[in-house]
């Protein structure tokens, strides 16, 4: 990561920052405005070959390179790649899909593979994120053994986020391991879940709860099949990419700034430009960081409320549309606590707005479900809720958030004018919500503010007085701001 005005000693910068982490325990990793990173065999972690009608990536990580063919007719290009695999010589093809996917792209993908020599298995499966389940996945295990399926073989992923992420995981587990390819058939599933290597499934505690580290073969993709999907499912994909550039920095944000009518109306040139950057800072990322052990944490940002959104909605909220408004929380948060501008809260806003991802109605959710559910949340440890905090385009850092102080903005973002803490666990009877007219009992925040503000100055800007957010720039005392209430969104699901 890198950004385009600060310049951190990345070995002392974080650490020393009282403000990201008022508590004094060590944050997961320092701010990371180093190099990219180079995969470890010497070779960088994304290497791109452009062509008059496509591009392919190259990408190296975790010891592992495969291609990323972004090109027309991806299952034939994907076909005889592994037809000329010395190591995979024509057999079994598990073709892995949605009741969506297959009816859209499975005839003709499944004639692509057999008229380069395949057998193909094809495996339907329920479309949405509940269908992510160990359940689902011992199923699949199951059809797979049936059908004669072997080590020598290869599990292919046609499909979203949901997709990759079950055929990857059942690819890990099935006979200690298959090859597994991926065919993305969404935005989100390209920027997000294709490039990385973490496949998982659902259990009712927590999202992607059982999972592990699983690179693909290769990837192929036909960019034009995202004019066919639905503008809840496209938006979702947005909402990757703005946290893709925001972490990246400046450059690419102001890329996104700079063409928000091309992305709205999915012009080809444009999306490819977009999709090629995301995915390549991702393999940067992940190539330092394969196993997900420190800098690859920044790759949550807005993921904490946003996971949290999913499960309290029971999925009704996409993935997508749920970072887009963990991205305004966390945002708010670091104003606070990472020394963020008012500024680049308003920009980010702004460029979600743009994009057509219009804050959510949030109101009729509980705060303790929403903390229950971040609490559970597999990035936490040690009794403690992390966030991805942003201090301006390319610098970003995580820290422990206290339930004092990550109430104090739930309620602000939430709309909820006074309520009551919740009862300790011997008397969990006693709880009773405090009447609308009555002072809050909540515990004061606790945190040190940045360098030249006092925290205590104000309580947090709730999301219908965007005025404050806009003067809290000139004030010394300047505390959280809270997002502006806007129409809510559609609800749909894509995976993260």
């Amino acid at each position: 990561m890198t950004s385009d005005s600060e310049t951190l000693d990345p070995a002392t910068s974080a650490q020393d920052d009282p403000t990201l982490n008022p508590d004094g325990a060590p944050p997961v990793g320092p701010e990371q405005p180093a190099p990219a990173p180079a995969a470890p065999d010497g070779a960088p972690a994304a290497v791109r070959h452009d062509f008059e009608d496509g591009t392919r990536l190259d990408l190296t990580i975790a010891g592992q390179s495969y291609p990323v063919f972004l090109l027309d007719k991806p299952a034939e290009i994907l076909a005889e790649f592994l037809a000329a695999s010395s190591t995979l010589a024509p057999g079994n093809i598990a073709l892995i899909c949605d009741e969506n996917t297959s009816e859209l792209f499975g005839l003709r993908y499944e004639a692509d593979f057999i008229k380069n020599g395949f057998t193909v298995v094809v495996l339907t499966v329920p479309a949405g994120e509940t269908t992510k389940s160990w359940d689902v996945a011992g199923q699949l295990v199951t059809a797979l053994s049936n059908s004669g399926v072997g080590r020598a073989d290869c599990i292919v992923a046609l499909g979203g986020g949901m997709i990759s992420d079950l055929s990857g995981f059942v690819a890990t587990v099935y006979e200690r391991g298959l090859d597994l390819c991926l065919l993305p058939t969404t935005l989100l599933a390209l920027v997000d879940a294709a490039v990385g290597g973490k496949v998982a499934v659902n259990r009712d505690e927590a999202k992607n709860l059982a999972g592990a580290f699983k690179q693909p073969r290769a990837i192929a993709a036909d960019l034009s099949v995202l004019k066919s999907l639905t503008e809840v499912e496209y938006r979702s994909g947005l909402a990757e990419l703005v946290k893709t550039a925001i972490l990246s920095g400046e450059d690419f944000l102001a890329f996104l700034e700079d063409h928000v009518d091309e992305l709205r109306a999915r012009d080809a040139v444009v999306l490819r430009e977009a999709v090629v950057r995301a995915m390549c800072f991702k393999a940067q990322i992940v190539a330092d960081d394969p196993y997900d052990k420190g800098l690859r944490a920044c790759l949550n940002y807005g993921h904490t409320i946003g996971h949290a959104l999913e499960q309290v909605s029971d999925y009704t909220i996409p993935h997508g549309l749920g970072v887009a408004e963990g991205m305004r929380f966390a945002a708010r948060l670091s104003v606070q606590l990472y020394g963020a501008s008012p500024e680049f809260v308003l920009r980010q806003d702004a460029l979600l707005d743009a994009l057509g991802l219009a804050a959510l109605e949030v109101s009729d959710y509980r705060m303790s479900d929403l903390k229950d559910a971040m609490q559970r949340d597999k990035k936490n440890g040690a009794g403690e809720i992390r966030f991805v905090l942003v201090r301006e385009p390319g610098v970003v850092g995580t820290a422990p958030v206290d339930t004092p102080v990550l109430f104090s903005h739930l309620r602000a973002w939430m709309g909820i004018k006074t309520y009551t803490p919740p009862e300790p666990p011997a008397e969990p009877e006693q709880e009773a919500a405090a009447p609308a007219d009555e002072t809050s009992t909540e515990p004061e925040p606790n945190i040190q503010a940045p360098a030249g503000k006092r925290s205590d100055e104000q309580p947090p800007v709730g999301r219908d007085d965007p005025a404050r957010l806009a003067r809290s720039k000139d004030q010394p005392g300047a505390s959280p701001v809270e997002p502006k209430q806007e129409a809510a969104a559609p609800a749909e699901q894509d995976p993260a």
